[in-house]
């Protein structure tokens, strides 16, 4: 009997759906990752399923990349190598494995100065807990109800999480889970920039959006990443609405 065919819930922009070709990391499967040559269901933004085979996995400094061709190519929606009608132009960075084009050149992935962007790494805020990082009880930690959170068996003493909201996150570690109320006490280990830290330019750069405000300047250093896959990082140039950013490989704060 063959394996089962998983379902994964994936946005596919103009990229994807031209070249018919998805890249998922780990934190993509709810359940066990596919294997190699595994047949998968993707469902689309729209809600509209299509067939795909996993054609390659390859690992990641933080986990592992799934690169999915599709069976039933999705429709092609915009010209995934155009930026508002015109032609792409100037430097391109890339996810790692980024297929090629017939004649050997690599698709642009984010093109500086333009907003062509693989949809994979528009990197969503997910927050496991809403939390006022302002209010404190006796104990001098931000608190809530463990009903409050997204999922609370995620909700564990000593546990990463993402807490704050989806405008200004931030990642904190579970201190405790306490009384008949169950409220949670959080220390926040900093604000967190939403990245998938595979993601990398030309010179091995964690690629992230800049937030809309408080930008980090080039020489700070900064929370990246997510729950599972996070690390300080230091800013190291700005372009385009990206921060280009130097793992320090590192989980402790800087002192």
């Amino acid at each position: 009997m063959g394996a089962a065919v998983v379902s994964v819930h994936a946005e596919l922009g103009p990229l994807e759906r031209q070249l018919g070709v998805l890249e998922l990391g780990d934190v993509d499967f709810d359940d066990a990752a596919p294997t190699v040559g595994q047949q998968l269901e993707v469902i689309d933004e729209g809600g509209v399923a299509h067939r795909a085979v996993v054609e390659d996995i390859t690992p990641g400094r933080y986990g592992r990349h799934f690169r999915l061709r599709f069976t039933d190519p999705p429709p092609v929606l915009a010209d995934a190598r155009s930026t508002h009608g015109q032609p792409v132009s100037g430097p391109t960075v890339r996810c790692p494995g980024t297929p090629a084009s017939s004649d050997g050149t690599e698709y642009a992935t984010v093109v500086d100065g333009g907003d062509t962007v693989g949809s994979a790494h528009r990197w969503p805020v997910v927050v496991d807990l809403p939390l006022d990082v302002q209010s404190m009880d006796e104990t001098g930690q931000p608190w809530n109800f463990l009903d409050e959170a997204r999922d609370p068996s995620l909700i564990v003493p000593g546990a990463v999480i993402v807490a704050g909201d989806e405008d200004e996150p931030v990642l904190g570690r579970v201190i405790d889970v306490v009384g008949d109320d169950q409220v949670v006490h959080v220390e926040v280990l900093g604000r967190l920039f939403a990245a998938d830290l595979n993601f990398v330019d030309d010179a091995d750069l964690v690629l992230a959006q800049a937030p809309l405000e408080g930008v980090p300047q080039p020489g700070a250093v900064i929370l990246v990443g997510t729950r599972i896959a996070w690390s300080w990082a230091t800013v190291a140039s700005l372009d385009g609405g990206w921060m280009h950013l130097a793992l320090t490989g590192s989980r402790r704060a800087p002192s």
